[in-house]
């Protein structure tokens, strides 16, 4: 198996890594890993830069977030958070395609390490990912964005200052000065992705205005991951 990551962790790397008796070979100007066995067949699967976005995700704990939320079904193949983390994976692969072509996405890509144990593109079909869409709609779409927003200002220690040297509250107050921050073009250009084509634009055509706005919020959570 050969993974390729770009400016990421050998503990990200050794994730994928789940075959006994193999030699790793490590290039270290390009971060590839080479998975070697014993076994005549080697499967090869291209991750491009989904494991980092992956870890991220797992460093975020949004699975189990949202699972608390919404619960999961006795059951059910793959649970409402791994979906979500399948969408965002596919919404940061900058791959533009209908929802009941979603699975189609993670044919070539190597599930269980990217989204979850035992998860398989097939689970993730339109009809599952509708579902999902209903019950974050359900739950409180700013309740859901809120609390993941949360858990990532303390996981990575986060904080925002705006600085200016206006002093006079009056010439300047402490809204304008956020306003004028929004305004600039490096800001637009830094989000620019959310309006790109290729960003979720066919998965817009869904069933209701609700699922609509929850395909919003998981465009959200995708601008929080990228930056």
């Amino acid at each position: 198996m050969l993974l390729t990551l770009k400016t990421y962790g050998l503990d990200i790397a050794n994730k994928f890594l789940v075959t006994s008796n193999v030699k790793i070979l490590t290039d270290v100007e390009y971060c590839c890993f080479v998975v070697m066995s014993n076994s005549r067949e080697i499967e090869i699967k291209n991750i491009d830069h989904l494991g980092i976005v992956a870890g991220i995700i797992d460093s975020i704990g949004l699975v189990e977030i949202i699972n608390e939320l919404i619960g999961q079904e006795p059951g059910e193949k793959i649970s409402p958070g791994h979906v979500v983390k399948a969408m965002i994976l596919n919404g940061l692969g900058f791959v533009s395609s209908p929802l009941y072509m979603f699975s189609e996405f993670f044919q070539d890509k190597p599930c269980e390490h990217l989204i979850g144990k035992g998860v398989k593109a097939e689970y993730l079909n339109d009809d599952k990912l509708g579902r999902v869409m209903d019950k974050l709609f359900m739950k409180g779409l700013t309740k859901i964005f809120l609390a993941i927003s949360s858990q990532v200002i303390r996981e990575f220690n986060i904080s925002f200052i705006l600085a200016t040297n206006i002093l006079d509250e009056k010439s300047l107050s402490n809204d304008n000065i956020l306003s004028e921050y929004k305004a600039q073009q490096s800001c637009e250009r830094g989000f620019g992705f959310l309006k790109d084509p290729l960003f979720f634009a066919d998965s817009i055509f869904l069933k209701s205005p609700e699922r609509i706005e929850a395909m919003a919020m998981i465009m959200g959570l995708c601008l929080l991951v990228y930056t």
